[in-house]
């Protein structure tokens, strides 16, 4: 019996020794360095995004950009090391787009999630701020492919500005690889949705109909907008309104309006609600 207690506690203290070390290594959250040497990766197909597939073609990069490709580039320039890869496949980088990664880790634990704020009309929300570069998530996004994120906030009516990020970074100022470029707007719903929770705790089904409903709160949206145009006409003000300010990308053109919307009468509103 004490050799059986014995062996389970040197297992036990074994397997919790290790457990960390594991799970150093199964991420890779630090940025890697610099590029210093060039390097050349021969006998692969490459996927173009642009031109199509290519069998049996190399791809050249250094100091962190891709400078040859044997399909379009005929010259033989020196490289630092060569990489045999027949059989491998090469893609593009892939761009996730409409995502709260690294603004949750843990959804259960709500200090954890910083992708929606209260209120409906959140203009000046800015995502970047709140994307955790240290994220478990990120190196297993990233070793799928994925090199770059458009990072949105969610909820309400206007939820704010997302941002695009590279996933190998050390803080968001650097991961910005184009900050604040747009303002999302989740269109109200034009079709009876059922709620789930009605009757639970007090909560009760919106009345009257749900299509005129949405049209009211889309027509209210563009009275907002209407206002925050007319403020940023005006050479100056006697206060200032930080929502009307969180617009003035929109009017100014350095930012664009991605309307979220679910079915197709949703979409004719968004592209009448553009035109206007």
């Amino acid at each position: 019996m004490k050799k059986i207690t014995y062996k389970l506690h040197t297992l036990f203290i074994t397997a919790f020794l290790f457990m960390p070390i594991y799970d150093v290594l199964a991420q890779n959250p630090t940025p890697a360095r610099n590029q210093t040497k060039s390097i050349l990766i021969t006998g692969v197909t490459v996927h173009d995004g642009i031109n199509g597939v290519y069998n049996n073609a190399s791809v050249g990069f250094k100091d962190g950009k891709i400078t040859y490709l044997s399909y379009v580039d005929q010259s033989t320039p020196a490289w630092d090391s060569i990489i045999d890869a027949k059989g491998k496949h090469v893609y593009p980088g892939i761009i996730a787009l409409n995502t709260y990664l690294g603004l949750s880790e843990i959804e259960a634990v709500r200090a954890m999630n910083d992708y929606a704020e209260v209120g409906s009309i959140n203009p000046g929300v800015r995502s970047i701020i709140a994307y955790n570069t240290d994220s478990k998530i990120t190196p297993t996004i990233r070793s799928n492919g994925i090199l770059l994120a458009q990072i949105t906030p969610q909820g309400g009516v206007v939820s704010g500005t997302s941002s695009v990020v590279q996933l190998d970074a050390w803080n968001w100022e650097d991961a910005i690889y184009a900050g604040d470029n747009g303002i999302h707007l989740n269109l109200p719903s034009l079709y009876n949705r059922p709620n789930r929770f009605a009757g639970f705790a007090g909560v009760r089904e919106p009345q009257g109909d749900p299509v005129k409903r949405g049209l009211d709160q889309i027509e209210e949206i563009k009275q907002f907008l209407h206002a925050a145009k007319a403020y940023a006409a005006e050479t100056s003000h006697a206060s200032t309104n930080l929502k009307f300010e969180a617009l003035q990308g929109l009017f100014s053109k350095k930012q664009k309006l991605y309307i979220h919307c679910d079915v197709a009468r949703e979409i004719l509103a968004a592209i009448d609600f553009k035109t206007e």
